[in-house]
């Protein structure tokens, strides 16, 4: 019997990503997208709620989900609440790991030794902490890292606070947010909303992800591990090698351990969850830089390389109640790597003259069968500027290999057939 799932604000990769396994998915679901229609950058989410439920209540469907970081796992947690479907995600448990200053709180308590030392910065008179400068400064409510800043003194970090990128952060961006805190989140579980920045000490080493789900039980399934490869300016993404060749097994096996106390501390329920980290090989210090309640999209075909299961599968069955049970299946190559498209003379701002057409794309995954999705970021006329930290790479590729030199080779071999164009600008 074919299954109907609700898949809410769905994004570009989760198109492509399902494409991908649709002959897996055939017979076996139907997917109804939600998609999120109003595009203003301050648009009013609860009504956006309401036309949903009104919508699903006349609707025989069997799952929610979504995989979209904001806002579409945060409604689609509200909507299971709404519908008072018994499967599905737990709303609070989802809110708290969104909320970046409870994350940390509960971190604090259920595993204080992965817990950074953090602070909220409601206001002016509360820049006082104890822990010495630099610091890392970043929204309560983010994406993509989007004004988060290394702070080197007092002084950068008033001017900080002052800014009004930051200013209008933390009153339009975040306003969808705080609608969700206010009509479903208990004033003495959440005390504050996300107006607001967090200070955290500065970590520093190497940076991984830890990927996994929990069922309805609390019990969490590790899925694996995967290497994040940073840029010589520690901030911009490079590379995602999986599964991680980088760490000792003894900290692999604590940072699985961190994750078993932490999700079933949270609450999380029926969810796919990604946990980041640094590992400090010089002190042995292993520490949580945040937990997000959903998988990476981008992982997805990465994980049916290596596994031959794909982690949209997986959200799916979970939406379900199905407790996939996760094991290797006729995988492909040992390892995979997503690695970013980006210019290698980036200090020069440069507009993009061209992309690939689809016929091109589709070309150069025939061409190259290890080649799992080609993504592209850019659009012809967009400049991409030297001192945007994320906006230098325009896509990615996703590919498999059996050793990190034969992905490197084919990846290079692939990326030459890929028609982009571009023109430096003398600004």
């Amino acid at each position: 019997m074919v299954k109907h799932i609700v898949l809410i604000c769905p994004t570009p990769m989760d198109k492509s990503q399902l494409a991908r396994i649709s002959d897996r998915l055939n017979g076996k679901y139907e997917i109804d997208m939600m998609e999120l229609t109003d595009q203003r950058t301050e648009y009013d989410v609860l009504q956006f709620i309401d036309q949903l439920v009104i919508k699903l209540k006349g609707k025989s469907f069997d799952g929610i989900c979504s995989a979209s970081d904001y806002p579409g796992i945060l409604i689609a947690a509200a909507l299971v609440h709404e519908l008072k479907i018994p499967i599905g995600y737990n709303l609070l448990g989802t809110y708290r790991c969104s909320h970046k200053y409870y994350s940390r709180l509960i971190q604090s308590q259920l595993v204080p030794e992965a817990c950074p030392n953090f602070f909220a910065l409601i206001d002016e008179s509360s820049s006082e902490f104890t822990f010495p400068y630099p610091i890392f400064v970043k929204p309560v409510k983010s994406c993509l890292s989007q004004n988060a800043h290394r702070i080197n003194n007092a002084d950068e970090l008033k001017q900080l606070l002052k800014n009004p990128k930051i200013q209008s952060h933390l009153t339009t961006f975040v306003h969808p947010f705080n609608q969700l805190i206010e009509r479903y989140v208990p004033a003495n579980v959440f005390q504050t909303n996300v107006s607001y920045m967090l200070a955290e000490e500065l970590l520093s080493g190497h940076q991984f992800t830890v990927d996994g789900y929990v069922d309805g039980n609390g019990e969490v399934t590790i899925l694996g591990m995967t290497d994040t490869i940073m840029d010589s300016n520690k901030v911009s993404y490079l590379r995602f090698d999986h599964p991680t060749n980088l760490l000792p097994s003894y900290v692999q096996q604590r940072a699985k351990d961190i994750c078993q106390r932490i999700v079933k501390g949270i609450d999380l329920r029926w969810s796919l969850f990604n946990i980041e980290f640094y590992y400090n090989q010089e002190n042995d210090d292993l520490k949580i830089i945040e937990i997000n309640p959903r998988h990476v999209g981008l992982f997805g075909d990465m994980y049916e390389l290596v596994h031959g299961q794909n982690t949209y599968e997986i959200m799916l069955d979970l939406s379900m109640g199905q407790a996939t049970s996760f094991r290797s299946v006729k995988p492909s190559y040992s390892h995979a790597s997503s690695i970013m498209l980006h210019l290698s003379s980036y200090k020069k701002a440069t507009i993009v003259k061209h992309v690939p057409s689809m016929d091109n794309i589709q070309a150069v995954l025939k061409k190259f069968p290890m080649v799992s999705l080609i993504t592209v970021t850019c659009e012809v006329g967009m400049r991409l500027d030297a001192d945007d930290r994320l906006a230098y790479g325009y896509g990615y590729i996703n590919i498999g290999g059996n050793s990190m030199e034969e992905i490197d080779r084919n990846f290079k071999l692939a990326k030459e057939n890929l028609d982009f164009e571009f023109e430096f600008v003398n600004d």
